[in-house]
């Protein structure tokens, strides 16, 4: 269901009695708010409440602000840590008065606000700005964002943004580095990477090599190919190249510090890869041994015009305006899935397409997030 809400439409729904209190659920950066789980939602209902989850704007089924261009989620987190000037499209306060506009909109006076991780922010600004409409709030994984508060481990801030990072890897940045020192080289990259990135290697001068998904896979062959450099979506970044062929998170981090230091404008530097519209790492959950016998049905049988089919790891389409891509995890009973465009509309297509592939073969196929 839509309800108007500050000039936007904020995809909603809401279980419980509609006279009972209400709790109000607010989730978190980039995610929909069917990550909040159905038994939790349940449960709560179940104990007297009305609850109301939605989805905040520019995410899911809510109003999209595409006019406002698409930030680099990872780069401006960087720039953050570095004291960079930032350039935000909207802030947190605007993003409170939503909602306000839908508590307004689905004439709710007061509610108990719940927020997760960026949503917690947006609760603790609701809060501020209308105290009498909060009967209580409840922060989850969150901050106030103040630099005053302890900060996270470098290694845990640096496995925080690597996800983010992985559609706009700064791979872009260590490849047209290396590449003036070792011309021609070989840069190694899974099949999960975005198709933008072999782009990048190749205006460097260097010979883009797609692998198999796997810590091991990768390292393995960094060292096979004698490459200077080579990683996952995961986050994972092995150098060889003025390193010993092992990821490690504050080296590379140190790396990204030195490229950036030989620039008058850092900012610049970090926006220099374009956008594409992308989904984390996705997952459908098989029976023990299901995930390969599925991706063979799928070699099999399935079509994708237009695309030409890569079979390095599972199957991964490759399109003219983005990819798709899907095989079987190598550690746990499931699907892995991930999808990318160059405009919100073919993300859209090839993941429509994708997911009636799959579902010819897998009728029963739920897709869910990532563990990790």
């Amino acid at each position: 269901m839509k309800v108007s809400a500050n000039g936007l439409q904020l995809e909603y729904d809401e279980r419980g009695d509609p006279g009972a209190p209400v709790i109000l659920l607010i989730m978190g950066l980039g995610v929909q708010s069917i990550f909040w789980p159905e038994r939790f939602c349940d449960l709560l209902a179940g104990a007297g409440f009305r609850v109301i989850r939605f989805d905040n704007r520019d995410v899911g089924l809510s109003s999209k602000l595409d006019h406002l261009g698409t930030p680099k989620i990872a780069f401006e987190a960087i720039k953050y840590a570095l004291r960079l000037r930032i350039k935000a499209r909207y802030v947190i306060d605007d993003m409170a008065r939503d909602t306000l506009g839908l508590m307004d909109a689905l004439g709710v006076v007061r509610a108990h606000v719940v927020g997760a991780s960026m949503g917690g922010m947006i609760a603790q600004n609701l809060a501020v700005m209308a105290p009498d409409r909060v009967a209580s709030l409840t922060s989850i994984m969150s901050t106030t964002g103040s630099r005053k508060l302890p900060q996270p481990a470098m290694w845990a801030f640096y496995r925080k943004v690597r996800q983010s990072v992985a559609d706009n890897q700064p791979w872009d940045k260590f490849a047209r580095d290396i590449l003036t020192r070792v011309k021609g080289a070989p840069v190694i990259y899974d099949v999960k990477c975005s198709q933008r990135l072999p782009v990048a290697i190749r205006e460097a001068g260097g010979v883009p090599l797609m692998w198999k998904t796997g810590h091991s896979l990768v390292k393995a062959k960094l060292k096979e190919t004698g490459a200077p450099i080579a990683g996952e979506m995961s986050g994972h970044i092995f150098f060889s190249e003025r390193w010993y062929g092992f990821d490690d998170a504050t080296y590379t981090a140190a790396r990204l510090l030195e490229i950036l230091s030989r620039s008058a404008d850092p900012s610049a530097v970090l926006e220099e890869l374009p956008t594409s519209f992308s989904t984390p790492e996705l997952n459908v959950p098989c029976a023990e041994g299901e995930p390969p016998r599925i991706i063979e049905r799928l070699l099999a049988q399935s079509k994708f015009p237009g695309a030409e089919i890569l079979t390095i790891d599972g199957l991964r389409a490759e399109y003219e305006d983005g990819f798709g891509l899907i095989r079987a995890s190598n550690t746990t009973p499931v699907l892995v899935l991930r999808f990318e465009g160059h405009t919100e509309a073919a993300l859209q297509r090839i993941q429509h397409d994708f997911m009636e592939a799959l579902r010819e073969v897998k009728p029963d196929a739920r897709v869910g997030a990532a563990a990790h």
